[in-house]
């Protein structure tokens, strides 16, 4: 698989992606928002005043994407929708139960390392909406398996346009010399295997976003 690069209109920045992160369901590609993708972080810090104002090097080392509301926002609305649809499939709806019942289904639901790779080697697509600027857009996720995941886009200009922007235009808060843990592959230091990562030189297409 090829990786694949992906450019906005005014941004000198490209967001790489890897093919190891990059999925295929449906004959579609989806790909990863990373937190520790520094390609994608330069598109999200580009000329833009309330991101962090840091150099490239600084930007390697102490900081992710974390540190961008937009980017944990996403997380949590694809949380809310998946977890809303299937209380909607169950006829689960919260509305009138009592307290009580409530907090019961609040409980996180264990999910074994077994059932957990079972379940990420066939994910399922499914729709949320964000809004952008009093705007409101439909964009295709992957399902999470835990709700830490990390949010797999669609790779296409009607979903991955309004993301980055959602990430540019949602602010930032001040961050520590880490990063959150997204779930996937298992506990990882910020080190030097994560720069090598992006080192890699790949056959692509430029994806155009905005």
């Amino acid at each position: 698989m090829d990786a694949k690069v992906v450019s906005a209109q005014g941004l000198k920045s490209k967001w790489k992606i890897p093919p190891q992160d990059v999925v295929i369901v449906g004959n579609e590609p989806y790909v990863k928002l990373k937190a520790g993708s520094f390609t994608l972080m330069g598109m999200v810090f580009e000329s833009n005043d309330d991101a962090p104002q840091v150099n490239s090097t600084i930007a390697h080392t102490k900081y992710s994407l974390c540190c961008s509301n937009g980017f944990n926002m996403l997380i949590n609305l694809r949380n809310a929708a998946q977890d809303e649809a299937e209380g909607s499939a169950q006829g689960g709806s919260t509305l009138f139960q009592d307290e009580g019942t409530a907090q019961k289904k609040q409980k996180r639901v264990y999910v074994s390392r077994l059932e957990a790779q079972s379940k990420r080697a066939e994910p399922d697509a499914m729709d949320m909406d964000i809004t952008v600027q009093g705007k409101t857009y439909s964009i295709k996720v992957l399902q999470k398996v835990v709700g830490r995941d990390a949010v797999y886009v669609r790779y296409d200009p009607e979903d991955l346009g309004p993301v980055i922007k959602f990430m540019r235009t949602n602010g930032f808060v001040k961050q520590k010399s880490y990063f959150k843990h997204q779930g996937a592959t298992g506990l990882w230091r910020r080190t030097n295997w994560l720069c090598c990562q992006e080192k890699g030189i790949w056959w692509h297409k430029l994806l155009q976003v905005g």
